[in-house]
Parts: C-alpha cells; structure tokens; sequence
C-alpha cells in the first residue's frame, strides 16, 4: 500500500493513498472538461441561434423587395423602408391605407 502524507495543518496531519489522491485528481479533471464542454456547447447553440434568425430576416426581405410597391403599400411600407423595417427600425405609427379613421389623400 503506497501512502503520501498531506499535511493539512501545524495542529493535524491526513494521510491518503496516492489511489485515492489520483481518483480525486481525475474527478475534479472530468468535471473541469465537462464545464468546459458545457460553454462550447452554449456558444455553438448561441451561434446557431443567430444564424437561424439571420437567415431568416434575409428570406423576408427578399420576399419583401420582390413585391411590387402597390403590394407594399398596402401593407404600410415603402420600399426605402423594407431594410429599416426588418431590422426592427421601423417607426410605429406609419399611416396604413386600411385605416378606417383615416383621410384620403
């Protein structure tokens, strides 16, 4: 049996068993590895996530500009405003055509 004495303090002494000391040692390894793991993943979802969003907005506004300006008119925005709109710039209070209460030009 190969034991190592730790000395822990002036007052008290432990002794383990350098098993045992290993053990300990590759426990706290594997956890270390798997935070880190755990991080990587969180980042590469994160990305993914973005990507997914990304893409997304670009699919909308290229339907978006392939609509005639009548058609966007009728939903309340120019063809200046699709890449403002899309990135969540647009301003609330656009006049829309189908607005009961409002004039005609």
């Amino acid at each position: 049996m190969n034991t190592q004495l730790f000395q822990i303090a002036d007052d008290g002494k432990l002794y383990y068993e350098l098993g045992d000391v290993t053990k300990m040692a590759q426990r706290e390894r594997a956890l270390a590895f798997a935070e880190l793991l755990k991080l990587i993943g969180n980042k590469i979802s994160g990305l993914s996530q973005k990507y997914v969003a990304w893409n997304s907005r670009r699919e909308a506004t290229a339907q978006l500009m392939s609509l005639d300006d009548r058609m966007l008119a009728d939903i309340g925005i120019g063809r200046g405003d699709i890449q403002s709109s899309m990135a969540g710039r647009m301003v609330q209070d656009v006049a829309n055509s189908n607005d009961q209460d409002r004039d005609a030009a």
